[in-house]
């Protein structure tokens, strides 16, 4: 079995870098108590400077798009989103219960899409190219699921 730990996990592509990018994977929480966050890297510099854009869930779930700028992250813009609703009634659980999430980098323009619909976009010129990833976790040792991670540079 293997180790569990608490806490959020990032996985880099360091052999794709570039400017414009599209950055995708589907994910499916276990749980939702755990607040557990599920989302995608662009423009990734190094372990302290990169675009982070990710779904949280729980009580309050969100949108966020993040900036992380020599270790400090700011939230370049939010927004209210609800949990995913499992179809139980037809015996299919949360765990089973997947949405696609994608993060776009084209110039100076950032836009978030859950299950192909662009929810919001921003504009930061901070970083202009770089590497993509993914990441994932909760406050718990709740196992989450991911799959059908792609990164495509242009």
């Amino acid at each position: 079995k293997p180790a569990v730990k608490k806490g959020y996990d990032t996985a880099i592509l360091t052999n794709l870098s570039g400017q414009n990018q599209t950055v995708a994977a589907d994910f499916a929480a276990v749980k939702t108590l755990s607040s557990p966050r599920f989302g995608v890297i662009l423009r990734y510099q190094d372990p302290k400077n990169f675009y982070l854009m990710y779904r949280q869930l729980g009580s309050g779930g969100t949108l966020r798009i993040n900036r992380v700028v020599n270790g400090n992250m700011k939230t370049l813009k939010l927004i209210n989103f609800p949990n995913p609703i499992p179809d139980e009634a037809h015996g299919i659980l949360l765990a089973d219960t997947f949405f696609h999430l994608e993060g776009e980098a084209e110039g100076s323009t950032l836009k978030f899409k859950v299950d192909g619909v662009v929810q919001f976009s921003v504009k930061d010129p901070t970083f202009t190219s770089g590497n993509a990833g993914i990441y994932m976790g909760s406050n718990n040792t709740t196992i989450h699921r991911a799959d059908n991670f792609t990164a495509i540079v242009k």
